[in-house]
């Protein structure tokens, strides 16, 4: 996200970031927690994810390259709504919320960024919410390790069985059936909790039509806001 910023803009800005280290199952922020700071990922993954009262959780939204952790300080909100982990790790490009408030103020083209992200990302957790209704366990895999590629371009993971069944909200006897079933398929490795994509476009046949739909939402703001750029 702060790639698409004019080099004039990120000149001034780029003093109040601080690099962090994104370890993977890091906690960044608990539901009702004051923010303190924005994270934008650089590389690696985060999900927000919902815990139920029965011990159960599940992801709401994947955060990455893309966007931002900490989007309720858009919106004016001075706590999380939701959990956010780090489900692969990485690196994180660090602002203070006192900062972040300051640059979108003064500077336009920064809080245009952001509302164009706050768009494609509502359009990814209302997808997502239709999707986790209609489509079954299987479609909805392989949208997720998508989304993960998308956003991480590593090729191969650290997922363990049992963290992958809590961002689908299934049973790890259920992921090791898919995993199987993908394994066979040729569409993945997966050994000794490392999931690697071996055949990206075979497993973009076996997603379903959600994560295009959620894919075509980033790039075309993406798109809008490269043409702006030109047109300044």
């Amino acid at each position: 996200m702060l790639a698409a910023l004019p080099a004039g803009d990120w000149a001034l800005m780029c003093g109040s970031f601080q690099e962090t280290e994104l370890r993977q199952g890091e906690v960044l922020l608990e539901p009702g927690q004051a923010f303190s700071h924005v994270h934008f990922p650089v590389q690696g993954v985060v999900s927000a994810v919902a815990r139920f009262q029965n011990g159960a959780s599940a992801e709401m939204a994947t955060i990455g390259s893309e966007g931002l952790v900490g989007l309720g300080v858009v919106l004016g909100s001075r706590r999380a709504l939701a959990r956010h982990v780090v489900q692969i790790a990485g690196r994180a490009l660090t602002i203070r919320c006192a900062e972040f408030t300051r640059w979108r103020r003064e500077i336009p083209g920064f809080d245009s960024i952001l509302l164009d992200y706050m768009q494609a990302f509502l359009v990814q957790v209302l997808q997502s919410v239709a999707c986790n209704a209609v489509h079954s366990v299987h479609d909805r895999a392989a949208r997720w390790l998508l989304t993960c590629d998308d956003r991480a371009g590593a090729g191969t993971y650290a997922i363990t069985q049992q963290y992958l069944g809590e961002m689908l909200g299934v049973s790890r006897g259920m992921v090791s059936t898919i995993a199987r079933t993908y394994q066979a398929a040729g569409l993945i490795e997966y050994r000794r909790g490392l999931i690697t994509i071996t055949n990206r476009a075979g497993l973009e046949d076996a997603a379903c039509e959600c994560y295009r739909v959620i894919r075509t939402a980033y790039h075309e703001r993406s798109i809008e806001r490269r043409a702006e750029q030109g047109s300044g």
